[in-house]
């Protein structure tokens, strides 16, 4: 690859990941997934058009060929950025117990990094086992 132009094989509908050298059809999803990057910073670090894809052509069909089946695109055609129903303005439309609210707030905190569960040790978990 050259600095700019991502490793695209079109016989294999492939693309290669700079940082550990495998060929996926779904690169975008690899360097979420295995490097925990987005696919903006991938594209910055080599260099690589913003607008250019990361996935093979044969992904991107079935991604057009789900969308024309769910109906998605009629949405933008009228203009309407989301798809609520009358009088609804959030996506949840369901009650959440006080257990997940619970939990849901404990996450909350520990990926803002101002809560850190203890972690136990191996050998409490195997004495409460025997």
């Amino acid at each position: 690859m050259s600095y700019g132009e991502p490793d695209y094989d079109p016989i294999a509908d492939a693309h290669r990941c700079e940082y550990c050298g495998k060929w996926c059809r779904a690169l975008a999803r690899h360097i979420t997934r295995h490097h925990r990057i987005t696919t903006r910073e991938y594209k910055v670090k080599w260099g690589i058009n913003l607008k250019e894809p990361l996935i093979g052509e044969s992904v991107l069909a079935k991604l057009r060929e789900a969308v024309r089946k769910s109906g998605m695109y009629k949405n933008l055609e009228a203009g309407r950025p989301y798809r609520f129903k009358e009088g609804q303005n959030t996506t949840q439309s369901y009650r959440r117990s006080e257990q997940t609210k619970k939990r849901l707030r404990v996450l909350r905190l520990m990926s803002r990094g101002k809560l850190r569960l203890k972690k136990r040790k191996s050998r409490d978990i195997i004495k409460k086992k025997i």
